[in-house]
């Protein structure tokens, strides 16, 4: 009977776990929960990157279908332009077609009701293209054609010799400045055109049009 109680004492001390086995299994554990968390903020930054750029790609695509749409049927015998009026120390352009008017500034970043990018309004019959001061909440009845956290980067709007074939270009920056690899030097070509890679890049996008649109009034 000793024998035995003996035998089933030592069965009973040799179950279970030690403690590097433990180790082992908390590493490998920890080391699996790791990779998955990686995947799951890797999805997350892919599938918020391609919000961003659907979004600054529409707005994009609006844009220049609207300005297209002034131009198609704006009952005007030449385009006018004003500015670049200073206003709260930016530089706000402007372009008429007949009585709409767009007012914009490159690299002026939309804040919800209080600095638009590009304001669309209506003048009356006479006055001058001048300039609304979009740097503030706009006090006359109009739209922005951009959105929140979208910049206009650059715009160049032409016509041939004849006045009948408009080009239109259009480049767009969704983003905070610091998102970008060149945000020093507003002076440089490439100035918010490519967005920085790592933490916050799902946040930042570029779009560029370049179309043509022929004269129909």
């Amino acid at each position: 009977m000793k024998h035995l109680s003996l035998t089933c004492r030592r069965s009973a001390s040799q179950s279970g776990f030690t403690i590097v086995e433990l180790m082992i299994a908390t590493a490998v554990f920890g080391l699996v929960l790791l990779l998955i968390s990686t995947a799951v903020i890797q999805v997350g930054r892919m599938f918020y990157k391609g919000v961003t750029m659907s979004r600054v790609q529409d707005i994009t695509r609006s844009m220049a279908d609207d300005i297209g749409q002034s131009i198609q049927f704006g009952t005007f015998a030449d385009v006018e332009t004003g500015g670049p009026t200073a206003f709260a120390g930016k530089p706000i352009s402007s372009i008429c077609f007949g009585q709409v008017r767009y007012s914009y500034s490159p690299g002026l970043l939309v804040q919800d009701d209080i600095t638009h990018g590009m304001w669309k309004d209506r003048r009356n019959t006479g006055e001058p293209c001048d300039p609304v001061n979009i740097t503030q909440t706009v006090p006359n009845d109009g739209s922005e054609l951009l959105g929140p956290h979208v910049r206009i980067t650059s715009l160049n709007i032409t016509s041939d010799p004849s006045g009948n074939l408009w080009f239109i270009h259009i480049l767009l920056s969704y983003g905070s400045a610091d998102l970008f690899t060149n945000d020093s030097n507003p002076s440089q070509p490439d100035y918010l055109t490519t967005c920085k890679g790592g933490y916050g890049s799902q946040f930042c996008g570029t779009s560029i049009i370049n179309t043509s649109v022929v004269k129909r009034l």
